[in-house]
């Protein structure tokens, strides 16, 4: 997916957010969309599609479909993970009001995160964390800032950074492993207003640290 779409898409949103409220999700998926925020993917995905096939609302359908792409956005399946990102963006044409949710946010970032695209994936990412936890959903907040952390592990599109995030560009190898490290232990302070969720976060943070001082040795 070319890049500078998916970042079209995102400030198209941003305009949007100017003048529509935050776009909720509809009660009628809000048992598929529980079980999505709890990592119960394969009930979410399986509800979700009940849903869809029970329901005569085109706006129900068409809500529980989003949550069925959320769900193969996070799958293993190269395929499967391209073709509904494909899918949403098409949508997100349409609904830019859709990228304001975090939970299409975080599931895009970690697609991207998988196709290491990791500065779309920070981007989105970060947004992500946001608003999960301007919503008090500390917990899916924390687990955003994870994959960030991972996502600056492996960062290595250094031409593509936006210079808001690093001062200057790396010029060596030890100098973007030394940035990596820095970017992942910032995020320390941003877990640590999130109560138990973050505490719990930070212990993986701390294992992923581990991984950048071992690979720096």
């Amino acid at each position: 997916m070319p890049q500078n779409v998916l970042r079209w898409l995102l400030a198209l949103a941003a305009l949007c957010s100017l003048s529509t409220a935050s776009a909720d999700w509809p009660a009628e998926v809000g048992e598929a969309l529980t079980l999505y925020r709890n990592d119960e993917l394969q009930p979410a995905e399986q509800l979700a599609r009940r849903i869809a096939a029970a329901s005569a609302d085109p706006q129900t359908r068409s809500e529980a479909r989003l949550i069925q792409l959320l769900v193969h956005l996070r799958s293993p399946e190269r395929k499967l993970q391209l073709d509904s990102r494909a899918e949403l963006l098409e949508r997100a044409t349409q609904r830019p009001d859709l990228l304001q949710r975090p939970e299409v946010e975080h599931a895009l970032g970690l697609a991207a995160l998988a196709q290491r695209e990791t500065t779309n994936a920070i981007d989105l990412l970060q947004r992500a964390a946001a608003r999960f936890e301007a919503r008090g959903l500390n917990a899916l907040a924390a687990s955003a800032r994870i994959a960030i952390a991972e996502a600056w592990a492996v960062h290595g599109e250094w031409e593509l950074t936006p210079r808001a995030w690093i001062d200057e560009r790396p010029r060596s190898s030890e100098e973007a492993q030394s940035l990596r490290i820095a970017k992942v232990m910032a995020l320390d302070q941003d877990l640590a207003r999130l109560g138990p969720a973050g505490a719990a976060a930070q212990n993986e943070v701390k294992l992923i640290l581990g991984r950048l001082y071992l690979t720096e040795d």
